[in-house]
């Protein structure tokens, strides 16, 4: 227990200390716990305690009404003997009657302090007993506590500071955390650290913490040198170089400002990208690409290929033909060859067998466009050209038929121009489409979707395929 216990005379009327009062020390049944002294403000002490003490008595009179305050030894703040409890109660109050004594409490009972500063009153002389009274515990005014303004207990967080500064922890185990929130009412705010307008903010609605300031005294330093700053609106910024280990996934774009082969990026310290001029990218070194690299629409790893068919390679087939190759003098005496197609019926020529490349990559094939001229053409007049194909692999009798024919119509501009059609739907080869056959193109004029009024001269026609490697 305590070994020492505080007390005052105090008046209610006045709220002032009963001063002049001399108090003493009980001993009944040869029980002599401690003595007492006073001072001229009314206070006393009794010291020399060890289990138990009996009740401090004026020894002389006192005429005023007044309170009889029991506080344990001493009374700052940081030695009451419940601060442990966040309690600020200890001791016990009685209104003193006219003979100086409590009121309600025998002048011999026994009062003891345990421990964690509770206060008990046993009957007189009879130790254990039981006594019918009701001894409070009050509650001490924080305020008025000596030693208020100390710094005396660093188990608790000072607000104004500390000398030296101070740590705070949230819990005794592991596992336990410490929380901080904006406010108690309900709706989440904000904890700010550095100050109220803030270098950083906890948004406990969102979970962002926010980096309120800008420029590069501001931002995130790791290490004492490597830093991250907000630059500008929506800009991040570090004067450090920034290595990533795993994967990059940029929703925007990526800027490299400089240009010239001392900037751009750098692989391996020996492979490099860099902008050498507008619109330019460079490397000086050699690039492998195991997918697929396109330029435009183009596939450059697999691209299109094409087959030039000039009416000198063409001939009439055998049956329902058109005239033979004719040689045509320009006004600029610029000759060129001609393959004549009659407007009375369906006439035919044939190109080819072309040797297909092994890249071919037995896709559909397209004609680009059809040059061709008249003599006999008029006004809104149209010519119309049906394609054919086939191949012939391996093995494959020359009996194949061809595909389906895809039409191409043109309308006519002027006697003695050139006319270009425009281009084709795919045309499906009839027989084997693969590399490495014999591939036959079959030109008709069907006059049954022509009333060009007469005859319509083939010179040339480019036709396109797809490929599946480089090389042929």
């Amino acid at each position: 227990m305590s070994t020492s216990i505080d007390g005052i005379y105090f008046n209610i009327t006045n709220n002032t200390p009963i001063v002049g009062v001399s108090v003493t020390a009980q001993s009944v049944d040869g029980y002599s716990e401690g003595s007492a002294t006073t001072d001229s403000n009314g206070r006393f002490t009794i010291t020399g305690l060890t289990d138990k003490f009996w009740l401090a008595k004026a020894t002389t009179q006192v005429d005023e009404l007044g309170v009889f305050y029991l506080i344990p030894n001493p009374t700052f703040h940081r030695d009451l003997s419940s601060i442990s409890a966040d309690q600020h109660h200890a001791g016990f109050i009685g209104l003193l009657d006219s003979a100086s004594n409590i009121v309600g409490v025998d002048s011999n009972a026994y009062i003891t302090i345990t421990d964690d500063g509770v206060i008990n009153a046993d009957a007189a002389g009879a130790e254990g007993g039981t006594l019918a009274l009701t001894i409070d515990q009050f509650q001490i005014d924080h305020g008025s506590i000596d030693g208020i303004a100390d710094d005396d207990h660093s188990r608790y967080a000072d607000r104004g500071g500390r000398t030296g500064g101070q740590e705070i922890y949230g819990g005794l185990a592991t596992g336990e955390d410490l929380l901080l929130r904006g406010n108690s009412f309900g709706i989440d705010g904000s904890v700010f650290i550095g100050s109220s307008t803030g270098h950083f903010e906890f948004v406990e609605s969102t979970g962002q913490l926010k980096f309120i300031q800008s420029g590069s005294s501001a931002g995130i330093l790791m290490g004492g040198d490597t830093l991250w700053y907000r630059s500008a609106a929506n800009t991040w910024k570090t004067p450090d170089h920034v290595e990533i280990d795993s994967n990059l996934t940029v929703a925007g774009q990526v800027k490299l400002p400089t240009t010239g082969s001392a900037a751009g990026i750098l692989i391996g310290a020996d492979a490099q990208w860099y902008r050498s001029a507008a619109d330019v990218m460079r490397t000086p070194d050699a690039v492998t690409v195991d997918g697929v690299l396109t330029v435009g629409s183009q596939n450059v790893a697999t691209p299109d290929r094409s087959i030039v068919c000039l009416a000198a390679g063409g001939y009439p087939t055998t049956t329902g033909g058109c005239s033979d190759v004719t040689k045509v003098q320009a006004a600029s005496n610029d000759d060129y060859k001609v393959l004549d197609f009659n407007k009375d019926a369906d006439e035919f020529a044939i190109f080819g067998p072309f040797a297909i490349p092994k890249n071919y990559d037995a896709s559909t094939f397209v004609c680009q466009g059809i040059h061709w001229t008249t003599e006999g053409g008029a006004s809104a007049e149209t010519v119309r050209w049906a394609i054919s194909m086939k191949i012939l692999a391996n093995d494959n009798a020359d009996t194949v038929a061809y595909g389906t024919a895809i039409n191409v119509d043109d309308t006519w501009l002027a006697n003695g121009d050139i006319h270009l059609s425009g281009a084709s739907s795919a045309i499906t080869p009839g027989g084997t489409a693969a590399g490495g056959g014999l591939l036959y193109i079959r030109f008709m004029r069907d006059i049954s979707g022509d009333d060009l009024g007469g005859d319509a001269r083939f010179i040339s026609a480019l036709f396109t395929y797809g490929t599946d490697a480089i090389s042929d």
